[in-house]
């Protein structure tokens, strides 16, 4: 399985900011929202990353 997540990561990394790009400069005129727009996807993409891949942590009581 980990053939095709790594490989899936990295596209979705690169597309994903290109396209909330592409979405911000058909909506709006400001760079700063555009910056935005793009730094919040790219976050929220890095974020669910590192919960994807973040070992499962024990529980107390668990053996």
């Amino acid at each position: 399985m980990l053939y095709l997540d790594f490989p899936a990561m990295v596209l979705i990394g690169v597309a994903l900011p290109l396209l909330s790009w592409t979405v911000a400069c058909r909506t709006t005129a400001s760079p700063v929202l555009r910056t935005a727009a793009v730094l919040v996807s790219t976050g929220l993409f890095l974020a669910a990353t590192l919960g994807w891949y973040a070992p499962a942590r024990d529980t107390p009581g668990s053996l």
